[in-house]
């Protein structure tokens, strides 16, 4: 809710350093949830967590982030 606010705002500095970090804190949850040998898949982990993908830059083809 805070991103849509930020961004309704224009505040586009502000997005573009929470981008990256929230980002990286996805990585890092990704790689920390304990499962039975395999690891969660981002797309998971954002569904799991009922976050919006557009507003994350998350491209679900390619299971990665992207800069824009």
């Amino acid at each position: 809710k805070m991103l849509r606010m930020y961004r309704k705002k224009g505040k586009h500095l502000f997005l573009n350093q929470v981008f990256p970090f929230a980002q990286s804190v996805l990585c890092e949850l990704q790689s920390e949830i304990p499962t039975e040998g395999k690891q969660i898949s981002l797309a998971h982990l954002i569904d799991n967590l009922g976050l919006d993908d557009k507003i994350l830059h998350f491209d679900r083809t390619e299971q990665d982030f992207t800069d824009n």
